[in-house]
């Protein structure tokens, strides 16, 4: 679903964009934006897509300088949930003993939850994006195609 790499994409039917300053008090505002405004455009996915906008915003929050910037859009079959952030560092996704580590785990949520992502180089600072695929509409019964969505 990123346009430079696969051409235009249909426009979003909502779109959130939210900087802050990079603050733990801040989370809890972007959440809650989230959760407001998923209600209303998203197609069922909203735990989801809460936990992976949380996910990311606090390893942005933990990595940033001056801002982080929460992009959040809509569309008919996914969702797509960008974090930008102007500090250094880049987001690794690696083992965490459960047992042993307290921290550590908000990319292993990412990858698990998301139908893709990836990490995209700001000068200053980086992107991280997510894509989650919608959920498929109640069906009235008889097959039905997959719900896929590719990126």
């Amino acid at each position: 679903m990123d346009d430079r790499h696969h051409g235009p994409q249909p426009r979003p039917r909502a779109e959130l964009r939210l900087r802050l300053d990079p603050s733990t008090s801040h989370l809890s505002m972007g959440r809650h934006v989230i959760t407001t405004i998923a209600t209303s455009c998203s197609r069922g996915n909203h735990d989801v897509e809460l936990l992976v906008a949380s996910e990311l915003m606090a390893n942005a929050v933990e990595h940033a300088a001056r801002f982080i910037e929460l992009r959040v859009e809509f569309h008919d079959r996914y969702t797509r949930i960008d974090v930008l952030d102007d500090g250094d560092g880049w987001p690794r996704l690696h083992h965490v003993d459960p047992l042993s580590e307290a921290g550590g785990r908000g990319l292993s949520i990412v990858d698990q939850l998301s139908t893709s992502w990836g990490v995209e180089d700001l000068i200053p600072g980086k992107q991280v994006w997510s894509i989650i695929a919608c959920r498929p509409p109640a069906s009235s019964g008889g097959d039905s195609a997959p719900w896929l969505v590719a990126v």
